[in-house]
């Protein structure tokens, strides 16, 4: 693909970032997705690779860029970008490491006193997830077309196994690809699957439209993926979100959504929901 400024952030560690800039009139560049690196390659950046011969500086991280590395080794990235068109930008997260929630922010962060006119404040209509099966590592590209602002956040985790056997996934909606379920059926969720994380004193009313908008959301992406399933799953987590909110959980988040993503089908699927709204 080409682009013309490019900026890779490459997480190191659970808690360290690297930030790397480049310009050129035509930068082409493409993800290796089957080998490690050889001596043409940038290892600062590998696996994205470049063609041209780039210079690449390192440019410090903005107060706005944020790492969070939680107990369970979990890493929380988390930028708000302002960047013009024809800009590449690439996220790199230590090997071993995958996204598993993936989100843009609802308001993005835009500089007081900045000019909006002609400026797009939505993020980009679509993304790239990458792997490399071979350096087991994995990364997110965004191509912006025109001058924008948006936020985003995302929760990689260890990969325990094998790596992801995918190339890469476009990815038009974050919310949808964090919750699908690879096909497989999922059964209607009962009062007893969620009471582990409730404690006691939370209200029937609460629990049983916390049910309803599970199970609506169960049958949203048990079916094709449109884009008006895709409006309905996004309006569906935002009646979640207050809810979940008045629910005193009964311990720790991060320990009962490790609980639950260790479970089978329908508590992988709950977990997956809970922290996409909780992130």
């Amino acid at each position: 693909m080409f682009t013309k400024h490019v900026v890779i952030q490459k997480i190191t560690q659970p808690d360290n970032l690297l930030q790397y800039q480049a310009s050129a009139d035509a930068i082409i560049w493409s993800f290796e997705h089957r080998r490690s690196a050889n001596s043409r390659d940038n290892n600062d950046v590998f696996p994205f690779v470049f063609e041209n011969e780039l210079s690449f500086r390192q440019i410090r991280a903005g107060a706005e860029t944020k790492i969070v590395s939680r107990e369970n080794k979990e890493i929380i990235f988390s930028e708000d970008y302002g960047v013009p068109g024809g800009f590449v930008i690439g996220i790199l997260f230590p090997e071993n490491y995958a996204p598993f929630i993936m989100k843009f922010k609802e308001k993005p962060y835009i500089p007081s006193g900045y000019p909006r006119r002609n400026v797009t404040v939505s993020p980009p209509g679509q993304f790239q997830l990458y792997y490399n099966r071979i350096t087991r590592q994995a990364g997110i590209a965004f191509l912006t077309c025109g001058d924008t602002f948006f936020g985003f956040k995302v929760i990689a985790k260890p990969v325990d196994g094998e790596f992801p056997l995918n190339d890469y996934v476009s990815i038009n909606d974050p919310l949808e690809q964090t919750i699908r379920n690879n096909g497989e059926e999922i059964r209607p969720i009962l009062r007893g699957d969620i009471q582990t994380f409730c404690k006691e004193t939370v209200d029937n009313a609460s629990i049983e439209k916390i049910l309803e908008i599970l199970n609506e959301l169960r049958m949203l992406v048990s079916s094709a993926p449109t884009r008006q399933n895709s409006i309905e799953i996004s309006k569906k987590t935002q009646i979640l979100r207050p809810l979940l909110e008045t629910v005193n959980l009964s311990g720790s988040l991060t320990t009962m959504l490790d609980s639950y993503y260790n479970g089978g089908i329908v508590e992988k699927f709950i977990s997956k929901i809970m922290a996409y709204v909780s992130l």
